[in-house]
Formats: C-alpha cells, structure tokens, sequence
C-alpha cells in the first residue's frame, strides 16, 4: 500500500484533467482493495478512498464502465453498517445508463442489501427475489462482467435469502434456497466458486446458529486441512447435517425428497459426511463476509 500512497501523492504533479482523474480512481481502487485485505473494513484508507472514488465517477457522469467501482463502494459501507453512504451509492447506481444487454438490476442490488441491514425483510425478500429471476446474474461460468467483487452476484443473493427465508418461517424453502446458491457456486471458475460458497456458508451459519444448530454453523465455517485440500482442488465440501430443535415440528423436517436431493448434491460435491439423521444439506467451507 505504501508505493500506492506514493503514486497518490504524486498526481499532484499531474495537470488537472480527466486523465489525472481516471489515474487517481484507478489507484485509489488498488489501494482501498488492499487496505480491506490488510486490515479489514476499518481500515482508514479504504473509508478515504472509497468516498473519494465516489466523487470521481459522480464526476465522470456515471457511465456504465464505472458500475463496477459504485458496486464495490456500495458493498463497502452496507458491510460497515454505513448505510447513508450505501444509500447515496445505491442511489449512484440507479442513474448509470445501460449498457446494453440485460439491465443492471440496481434496485435488486442496492436497495436489497439496504433493506437486509435495516431489517425489512419483506422487502429485501421482494427486491431479492426478482434479482434470483432476472437474466443478468445467470452469467456461464463466472459472475456478470460488471460485478467486481470475488463472490458471484446471484450466489450471494441466495445466500442472503437463506436468512431471510427462515426470519420469515418458511424453513424449508430457506434450505432449499442454500443449496440453489450451492448449485450456482459449482457452476463457477476459481476463484468465484469457493469465494461464493464460503459466502453462502456464512450465512448458512448463522441461519443454523439461530435456530439452536451450533454444530451445523460450526461445521460450516470450519477450516480444516480437509476443507484446505477442497479448496485446492477447486470443489466445495459438503456437509450433511441435521437437527430437530425442541419447538420445530417433525412436518418441517425435510421429506425423503429432499433427503435424496440433498444426497445427490453432497455424492457430486466429492467430500461427504454424514452426521446426523433426516438430513438438509449444509456446506462447509470457510466463511466470508
């Protein structure tokens, strides 16, 4: 990071212009990554830079090959809890024109993380719900070109659903939505694939965790040399797991159909372990947020 304060420090010897500019967004996006990977979201630099690279494509107009850093900044600051800064980023994304091809769904995007962190869950569930239909996420092999980040778009959104579900009661249907986000992770290249899984798990973790599984959220974010050899070989690990908490009744339990689903998925991920009787499907791989 130090030789990308430098650079900064040097377009001040650069005439003000929109080449200055597009160099300072540029490093100043190198520098907010890495100051996240080094210190996580509190790092000071990162907060700097990514208001300041807001500025700079508010500046630009807003054209569609700056969608990118506005989708990056606005998963900044939902994850830091600074939801008027995500806002005023959600709010950025709406205005950038199409580009051609399926329509950026920024209110899916923008507004549904919003709602998440909010807790309107009812209306996260609606805007992520029609993001799960719409053509733009359903890329072959890797996330929308737009999409900077390294877990996939629509993964991740199935994983936000999988709490949402279960807030909202349907159990089921919230397990189910897991293993869709699962489904679309083992369609992806490295490094999108164990990226979106560790995403979905995560979540996964704490849908299991709330309703008393502890052993099922732990296997889930979990990192053993086991899951570092899955990793490597570029194939989730599966875990099977189950738990009838004392208040759930036995008819939201999984049938025998899920069951055999949940036993297909796990056969084709290579790594199984059963654990528990009647089980719905849990993957287990490190977590990220």
């Amino acid at each position: 990071m130090r030789e990308l304060t430098q650079a900064l420090d040097l377009l001040v010897h650069v005439p003000d212009g929109p080449e200055r500019r597009q160099t300072e967004l540029m490093v100043r996006e190198l520098r907010s990554f890495s100051a996240v990977m080094a210190g996580g979201y509190a790092a000071p630099e990162a907060a700097d830079d990514h208001g300041r690279c807001v500025e700079l494509c508010e500046g630009f107009g807003l054209p569609p090959e700056l969608l990118p850093s506005l989708i990056r900044s606005h998963s900044f600051y939902a994850f830091r809890g600074e939801l008027a800064d995500a806002a005023r980023v959600a709010e950025a994304m709406r205005r950038v024109p199409e580009a051609g091809g399926p329509s950026f769904p920024a209110d899916a995007v923008g507004e549904g993380l919003l709602a998440f962190f909010r807790g309107r869950f009812g209306e996260s569930r609606r805007l992520y719900e029609a993001f799960v239909e719409d053509p733009w996420g359903r890329t072959e092999g890797r996330p929308p070109a737009a999409w900077p980040l390294p877990n996939d778009a629509l993964g991740a959104v199935c994983g936000h659903l999988v709490l949402i579900l279960w807030i909202c009661g349907e159990r089921r249907a919230a397990f189910a939505m897991a293993e869709r986000g699962l489904a679309r992770a083992r369609e992806l290249s490295f490094p999108y694939e164990p990226f979106t899984v560790a995403y979905v798990n995560s979540l996964l973790a704490v849908t299991l965790r709330t309703e008393g599984d502890h052993t099922g959220a732990a296997a889930c974010t979990a990192l053993t040399p086991s899951h570092e050899r899955a990793l490597c070989a570029r194939r989730p690990r599966v875990v099977i797991s189950a738990r009838r908490v004392p208040w759930q009744p036995a008819s939201t339990l999984p049938d025998v159909g899920s069951s055999r689903i949940a036993r297909s998925a796990a056969s084709q991920s290579g790594l199984v372990r059963a654990t528990r009787p009647r089980p719905f499907l849990v993957a287990s791989t490190s977590s990220l947020s």
